[in-house]
């Protein structure tokens, strides 16, 4: 047996005393003996560490055998044994009388249903009006639970523990759009917990993620149903990103988190490139599925984004993810006023190649643009770029980065060298950076003569 009758009181009756030979006859029949009599109450425990790590606590559940007896021990029945009783569930169900019986898996209990009234559920006003077994597997029960928005069918049995309802269940959340407001969840098996003292319904995915936002996303993790919303912890997968995070705030159409990590899949990726195109950590993020776009803002004020294929990384303050459009948005939230002559030496650089053949290559861009289609880089007010002892102002401050690490052309760019004495100027400068100590360029040198007359000589 996996449980047994403890504290039983009574005696046994091993024959009758008028059965001197041991001998059954027509007229006597002595199969009733022997014989188990009880005579004061005893009780079954469900509190062995095997059944959900001893959740069951012998004090407050437990199974109460009036008294019995039992007859022809040696000659046993399982299948006839019944006991009267009452079950105490640490206030699960109020307490109910039924009979004990062996249960196929070789534990004390029973399986019944409870009235149509309905069972009052953990001293709630919910009700259970189900099927209820109770068993080695501890107390279950089929059937479903409503609470706020959400709805758990269980596909198998609920179990019922002294603090909270748990099994594998289909579950949904409807939207809700007034007041408090949730989305929409589905799952065809999900498991719960139903924790009615602390008023929250958990849902966990399985071997699939729960659907989310109309199906628009997936999650893998804990999703939290409570009155005042619903959140989760885990990730959410839009399809084309991934955002991660412990505490996600949910709503009709919006999906929060101060604390998360963002990363753009390189879904247009070829062969050998990596499968992710852009990631970075610790940003608190805002996405709308209305305005189809995703705020994300550091919470240390520079956060590293690093852009995987194009071999760069960067640090900014603010990003903007449109979906549709498949770009990120990046700046930088205090742009300095460059003064072309006495601020540049003050500026640090915030993107850097990580080329192993680029020599951590470096500039500054307060701004910038990320296409994930063409998996490049489309860097603004860019003041200048350091290379060698040449510096090199890009026309219309913009620079493009390519993948791994390709950068476009300088065309039209004005030159200086070395960058600390400014001695020698270049203009109509077309340059190919390769690394942060080598460049090829061509350009316009100005010479004023004696009379103040200014030629260009072109250098190759």
């Amino acid at each position: 047996m996996k449980s047994e009758l403890k504290e039983v009181i009574g005696y046994i009756l091993i024959d009758d005393p008028k059965n001197r030979a041991g001998i059954n006859t027509k007229d006597v029949a002595f199969t009733k003996f022997p014989k188990l009599i009880s005579t004061k109450p005893s009780k079954v425990y469900y509190n062995d560490q095997s059944i959900y790590r001893g959740a069951y606590d012998s004090t407050r559940f437990y199974f109460t055998a009036d008294i019995f007896e039992i007859d022809s021990l040696d000659n046993f029945s399982d299948s006839s044994m019944r006991l009267k009783g009452e079950l105490t569930s640490a206030g699960i169900f109020p307490k109910f009388r039924q009979d004990l019986k062996i249960m196929g898996d070789y534990s004390f209990g029973f399986s019944t249903k409870a009235p149509e009234t309905g069972y009052e559920f953990y001293g709630t006003t919910a009700k259970f009006n189900n099927k209820i077994v109770l068993s080695a597997n501890g107390l279950q029960g089929a059937g479903k639970i409503d609470y706020l928005a959400a709805t758990a069918v269980s596909k198998t049995l609920f179990t019922f523990l002294p603090d909270s309802t748990v099994g594998v269940a289909v579950f949904t959340n409807k939207a809700v759009t007034n007041g408090v407001e949730f989305p929409s969840m589905t799952s065809d098996a999900a498991y719960i917990t139903y924790i009615p003292k602390r008023n929250v319904l958990k849902a966990k995915s399985l071997k699939d993620p729960i659907m989310c936002f109309n199906e628009k996303v997936k999650l893998t993790g804990l999703a939290y149903i409570e009155p005042k919303g619903a959140r989760a912890s885990g990730f959410v997968d839009f399809d084309k990103a991934v955002l991660g995070s412990q505490n996600f705030k949910f709503e009709y159409l919006d999906l929060k988190a101060d604390t998360s990590n963002f990363s753009l899949k390189n879904v247009y990726s070829e062969e050998g490139e990596d499968p992710i195109a852009f990631k970075t950590d610790n940003v608190n993020s805002h996405v709308s599925f209305k305005e189809r776009k995703g705020v994300f803002k550091s919470n240390d004020g520079n956060s590293v984004v690093n852009f995987v294929t194009n071999q760069y990384i960067c640090k900014m303050d603010f990003f903007t993810w449109y979906m549709d459009e498949e770009s990120v948005e990046m700046y930088k939230s205090k742009e300095k006023d460059i003064n072309m002559e006495t601020d540049l030496d003050l500026l640090g650089a915030n993107f850097f190649s990580t080329h192993p053949k680029q020599d951590s290559l470096q500039f500054m861009a307060p701004k910038a643009l990320f296409s994930l289609k063409q998996k490049t880089i489309f860097c603004s007010k860019v003041p200048y770029i350091d290379i060698a002892d040449a510096r090199f102002f890009p026309d219309s401050s913009k620079v493009t980065i390519r993948k791994k690490a390709r950068m476009d052309p300088l065309v039209n760019a004005t030159m200086v060298a070395n960058y600390i004495t400014k001695y020698h100027k270049m203009t109509s400068v077309n340059a190919k950076i390769f690394a942060r100590r080598v460049y090829e360029a061509e350009g316009d040198y100005p010479y004023y003569d004696h009379d103040s007359t200014l030629s260009y000589f072109h250098m190759d």
